[in-house]
Protein backbone atom coordinates (compact mmCIF):
# COMPACT_ATOMS: atom_id res chain seq x y z
CA UNK A 1 0.00 0.00 0.00
CA UNK A 2 1.14 3.62 -0.87
CA UNK A 3 1.86 5.69 1.67
CA UNK A 4 -0.20 9.22 1.10
CA UNK A 5 -1.99 11.70 2.96
CA UNK A 6 -5.07 10.58 1.87
CA UNK A 7 -4.74 7.01 4.30
CA UNK A 8 -3.22 8.87 6.94
CA UNK A 9 -4.97 9.66 9.45
CA UNK A 10 -3.62 12.30 12.09
CA UNK A 11 -3.57 11.75 15.95
CA UNK A 12 -5.31 15.00 16.70
CA UNK A 13 -8.23 13.80 14.68
CA UNK A 14 -8.53 10.45 16.61
CA UNK A 15 -8.22 12.24 20.23
CA UNK A 16 -10.75 14.95 18.91
CA UNK A 17 -13.28 13.31 16.93
CA UNK A 18 -14.43 10.12 19.24
CA UNK A 19 -16.65 8.63 16.22
CA UNK A 20 -13.91 9.08 13.62
CA UNK A 21 -12.46 5.71 14.08
CA UNK A 22 -16.28 4.41 13.57
CA UNK A 23 -16.84 6.58 10.38
CA UNK A 24 -13.37 6.09 8.52
CA UNK A 25 -13.25 2.15 6.57
CA UNK A 26 -9.98 1.04 8.79
CA UNK A 27 -10.13 -2.80 8.62
CA UNK A 28 -11.00 -5.17 11.27
CA UNK A 29 -7.26 -6.89 11.82
CA UNK A 30 -4.21 -6.21 9.99
CA UNK A 31 -1.11 -3.68 10.39
CA UNK A 32 -0.81 -0.59 12.12
CA UNK A 33 1.94 1.57 10.65
CA UNK A 34 3.14 5.25 12.51
CA UNK A 35 4.34 7.95 10.58
CA UNK A 36 5.60 11.04 12.23
CA UNK A 37 7.60 14.15 10.24
CA UNK A 38 10.98 14.69 10.70
CA UNK A 39 10.47 17.48 13.52
CA UNK A 40 8.83 15.21 16.00
CA UNK A 41 11.47 12.19 14.45
CA UNK A 42 14.12 14.30 15.47
CA UNK A 43 12.85 15.01 18.86
CA UNK A 44 12.47 10.83 19.68
CA UNK A 45 16.03 10.21 18.44
CA UNK A 46 17.47 12.96 20.60
CA UNK A 47 15.97 10.98 23.80
CA UNK A 48 17.48 7.88 22.60
CA UNK A 49 20.66 9.30 22.03
CA UNK A 50 20.32 8.76 17.48
CA UNK A 51 21.48 11.70 15.38
CA UNK A 52 18.89 11.88 12.21
CA UNK A 53 22.21 12.75 9.86
CA UNK A 54 24.06 9.38 10.74
CA UNK A 55 20.91 7.03 10.34
CA UNK A 56 19.08 8.72 7.41
CA UNK A 57 19.31 5.76 5.34
CA UNK A 58 18.12 3.53 7.55
CA UNK A 59 14.65 4.90 8.07
CA UNK A 60 11.69 3.93 6.63
CA UNK A 61 10.96 7.42 4.35
CA UNK A 62 7.98 8.08 2.28
CA UNK A 63 7.47 11.94 1.12
CA UNK A 64 7.68 14.00 4.54
CA UNK A 65 7.22 11.03 6.84
CA UNK A 66 8.79 8.54 8.70
CA UNK A 67 7.53 5.27 9.80
CA UNK A 68 8.92 4.80 13.92
CA UNK A 69 6.54 1.85 14.39
CA UNK A 70 4.95 -1.20 13.01
CA UNK A 71 2.53 -3.08 14.86
CA UNK A 72 -0.38 -5.95 13.90
CA UNK A 73 -3.68 -6.43 15.50
CA UNK A 74 -6.88 -8.20 15.54
CA UNK A 75 -8.71 -5.16 16.28
CA UNK A 76 -7.19 -1.93 14.52
CA UNK A 77 -9.76 0.37 15.80
CA UNK A 78 -9.38 -0.44 19.70
CA UNK A 79 -5.55 -0.30 19.00
CA UNK A 80 -5.51 3.04 17.22
CA UNK A 81 -7.32 4.30 20.24
CA UNK A 82 -5.29 3.18 22.67
CA UNK A 83 -1.88 4.36 21.13
CA UNK A 84 -3.42 8.17 21.22
CA UNK A 85 -4.84 7.92 24.30
CA UNK A 86 -4.03 4.83 26.27
CA UNK A 87 -4.31 3.13 29.00
CA UNK A 88 -0.64 2.63 29.45
CA UNK A 89 -0.45 -1.10 29.88
CA UNK A 90 -2.28 -1.58 27.15
CA UNK A 91 0.18 -0.30 24.13
CA UNK A 92 3.76 -0.35 24.35
CA UNK A 93 3.95 2.44 21.91
CA UNK A 94 2.05 4.22 24.10
CA UNK A 95 4.32 3.98 27.28
CA UNK A 96 7.60 3.96 25.07
CA UNK A 97 5.89 7.48 24.21
CA UNK A 98 5.35 8.52 27.92
CA UNK A 99 8.78 7.64 28.94
CA UNK A 100 10.35 9.21 26.46
CA UNK A 101 8.57 12.66 26.13
CA UNK A 102 7.14 12.83 29.46
CA UNK A 103 5.01 16.33 29.89
CA UNK A 104 4.05 16.92 26.18
CA UNK A 105 3.16 13.41 25.13
CA UNK A 106 -0.52 14.70 23.98
CA UNK A 107 0.50 17.31 21.61
CA UNK A 108 3.25 15.24 20.57
CA UNK A 109 0.56 12.23 19.48
CA UNK A 110 -1.71 14.84 18.00
CA UNK A 111 0.82 15.18 14.96
CA UNK A 112 1.49 11.67 14.39
CA UNK A 113 0.30 9.83 11.38
CA UNK A 114 -1.58 6.63 11.71
CA UNK A 115 -2.09 4.08 8.46
CA UNK A 116 -4.38 1.10 8.98
CA UNK A 117 -3.54 -1.83 6.15
CA UNK A 118 -5.56 -4.37 5.71
CA UNK A 119 -4.61 -8.42 6.51
CA UNK A 120 -6.47 -9.48 3.03
CA UNK A 121 -3.69 -6.97 1.33
CA UNK A 122 -0.73 -9.58 1.90
CA UNK A 123 0.19 -13.08 1.19
CA UNK A 124 0.69 -14.11 4.31
CA UNK A 125 -0.43 -13.67 8.10
CA UNK A 126 -0.20 -10.18 9.26
CA UNK A 127 2.60 -11.41 12.02
CA UNK A 128 4.49 -12.89 8.76
CA UNK A 129 3.96 -9.16 7.08
CA UNK A 130 5.11 -7.20 10.45
CA UNK A 131 8.02 -9.36 10.56
CA UNK A 132 9.20 -9.17 7.14
CA UNK A 133 8.87 -5.49 7.45
CA UNK A 134 11.41 -5.48 10.49
CA UNK A 135 13.63 -8.00 8.97
CA UNK A 136 13.79 -5.33 6.24
CA UNK A 137 16.86 -4.12 6.99
CA UNK A 138 15.38 -0.48 7.94
CA UNK A 139 15.27 0.99 10.94
CA UNK A 140 11.74 1.19 12.47
CA UNK A 141 12.49 3.38 15.96
CA UNK A 142 10.17 2.32 18.47
CA UNK A 143 10.12 -1.19 17.73
CA UNK A 144 12.44 -2.88 19.64
CA UNK A 145 10.79 -6.40 20.30
CA UNK A 146 11.48 -8.81 17.28
CA UNK A 147 13.92 -6.27 15.65
CA UNK A 148 16.75 -7.55 14.60
CA UNK A 149 18.28 -4.00 13.33
CA UNK A 150 21.40 -2.97 15.06
CA UNK A 151 20.25 0.06 16.27
CA UNK A 152 17.23 -1.32 17.64
CA UNK A 153 19.64 -3.42 19.75
CA UNK A 154 21.60 -0.12 20.71
CA UNK A 155 18.58 1.51 22.03
CA UNK A 156 16.89 -0.99 22.96
CA UNK A 157 18.32 -0.53 27.21
CA UNK A 158 17.15 3.12 27.09
CA UNK A 159 13.57 2.83 25.21
CA UNK A 160 13.39 0.00 28.31
CA UNK A 161 14.48 2.49 30.80
CA UNK A 162 11.90 4.77 29.29
CA UNK A 163 9.14 2.32 28.96
CA UNK A 164 9.83 1.79 33.17
CA UNK A 165 9.22 5.30 33.62
CA UNK A 166 6.11 5.08 32.42
CA UNK A 167 5.00 2.63 34.19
Amino acid sequence: METNESNLIKGADIRNDKELLNKLPIPLAGLCKVWVKRQELEIILQRLQLNFDEIYEELVKKGDYYCIFVGCRNCLKRRLQEHVNGPIDKSSFFRSLSGILENSLNSFIDNLYFECIDENDFDGTRKDEKNSLLSSGKFYVLNINENPHKLAKKIKPILTKYRKIAK
